[in-house]
């Protein structure tokens, strides 16, 4: 096969008459919203000086990140805007702090457009030089920034089959990077940081093909992390949204949220699940690229940063 163009007709799952009837449900009683006329009124308890949740006091960067794995659903909430995690304290993210933590270090982004939308969110942050630039014909395709004395080099690929393209738009091979491929190929010395997320353009296809393609994945991260102890990799998840279209391709993003977390957990202290789908919950998303999608950046930029 050369390549594949994105399918405009909805997927067709084998369903069982349950899982049909629910997905028929959420497509015909949209949208799901908790009444906004809904008043809560929050009295202090006389004398009582004892927060009910209390706040974290170790830092993001030395948290355990097996951690991540381990989390209830709810893992923060937003505070004037930005998110702040139950589990630690994040720092604020400056371009300083990213060029620092970025020095002598190659990010490399593996995904679909969402990890496209974190490459601009980096690269804007530390400013740094496109080597390959993006062209509006090809939409999805490898791109890489660099700031060469400081060693810097953030990286974005397009992941390998299966991986439907925007409308009409060709998908080929040479456009496209194996996972499994870019992982085996990373030396045994210097600091990689790996940014690994497959959602909206997995979901065309059957999930078993997705959890197929996780343990092979999985296996690749774990003879990287073996033969380069430098190297630190983040699992992003599947985000939520309430998606109104009549073909909503968000409707299984749960599903592989759950296998993506399950399959990925196990791999040690240098993997991180980047939960967003509390976050894009918690900020009632619509979109398919989240608006406050820099959040994520701040999170895992949080905690890599320092290690």
């Amino acid at each position: 096969m050369v390549g594949t163009i994105k399918n405009d007709w909805p997927s067709l799952y084998p369903l069982t008459e349950a899982d049909a009837n629910l997905i028929k449900l959420t497509e015909s009683k949209r949208p799901f919203l908790i009444p906004t006329s809904i008043v809560l009124v929050v009295n202090k308890k006389h004398k009582s000086t004892v927060a009910t949740l209390p706040t974290p006091s170790v830092a993001c960067h030395k948290r355990d990140l097996t951690t991540t794995f381990k989390e209830p659903m709810s893992t923060g909430y937003f505070y004037n805007k930005k998110w702040r995690p139950f589990g630690c304290v994040l720092p604020n993210v400056t371009r300083d702090f990213a060029v620092n933590c970025l020095k002598n270090t190659t990010l490399i982004l593996i995904g679909d457009s969402n990890t496209r939308a974190q490459f601009d969110h980096l690269t804007a942050l530390v400013k740094c030089v496109d080597k390959i630039r993006r062209t509006k014909v090809r939409w999805h395709a490898p791109l890489r920034c660099e700031i060469d004395n400081l060693g810097l080099s953030i990286q974005c690929y397009p992941h390998k089959m299966p991986f439907y393209g925007s409308r009409g738009e060709l998908m080929t091979q040479k456009m496209m990077t194996s996972t499994i491929a870019k992982l085996d190929s990373i030396p045994p010395k210097g600091r990689y940081i790996i940014h690994l997320h497959n959602f909206l353009h997995m979901m065309p296809f059957h999930l078993s093909i997705a959890r197929t393609r996780m343990l092979r994945n999985r296996d690749a991260i774990a003879r990287l992390l073996k033969r380069n102890p430098t190297t630190y990799v983040i699992i992003q998840s599947p985000h939520a949204s309430l998606d109104r279209s009549r073909f909503n391709k968000h409707k299984m993003n749960i599903y592989l949220f759950h296998i993506t977390k399950s399959i990925m957990s196990g791999l040690g202290n240098r993997v991180m699940f980047l939960n967003t789908f509390d976050l894009t919950i918690a900020s009632q998303n619509a979109d398919g690229h989240p608006k406050n999608s820099n959040e994520f950046m701040n999170i895992y930029l949080g905690h890599m940063c320092g290690r």
